[in-house]
């Protein structure tokens, strides 16, 4: 039986847009989780080979190099089945949540985002959260 430790809990975001990546970097870390992350599809794909394994994807729809949407299908193709986090000012046809995806519209607050991740993460989120949540603001 393998024990989960907060700080050992890897999440790899893969945004473009430096603002909102530096603020989920910091949440997510306060959170206690390691990140790592990605601004174009070609380097998410090279870190789920270099840093995973992970325990979810956070991920912009657009992207330079795509949509966040065929990097999740990659991933699936791959066998990879953790959490994913698609995040879009706008995407047609709206996308349905399931028990492994979900879909954050921007803007978004952090209680949304702790809301997914607690839904879609096997050992939640660390109780901490609800402070850092707050603080963030």
């Amino acid at each position: 039986m393998t024990i989960s430790n907060h700080t050992d809990r890897a999440i790899l975001v893969v945004e473009d847009d430096r603002a909102l990546l530096a603020l989920l970097v910091r949440v997510l870390t306060s959170w206690g989780f390691v990140v790592r992350h990605a601004a174009s599809l070609e380097t998410a794909v090279r870190a789920v080979f270099s840093w995973g394994p992970f325990e979810a994807v956070i991920c912009d729809y657009h992207l330079p190099d795509g949509s966040g949407l065929v990097f999740k299908n990659w991933l699936r193709e791959q066998v990879i089945t953790i959490p994913f986090v698609l995040m879009s000012g706008k995407v047609d046809p709206p996308l349905k949540a399931s028990s492994r995806f979900d879909f954050l519209q921007k803007p978004f607050d952090l209680a949304e985002l702790s809301a997914v991740l607690e839904r879609l993460l096997p050992d939640g989120l660390p109780e901490e959260r609800e402070l850092a949540v707050h603080a963030a603001y």
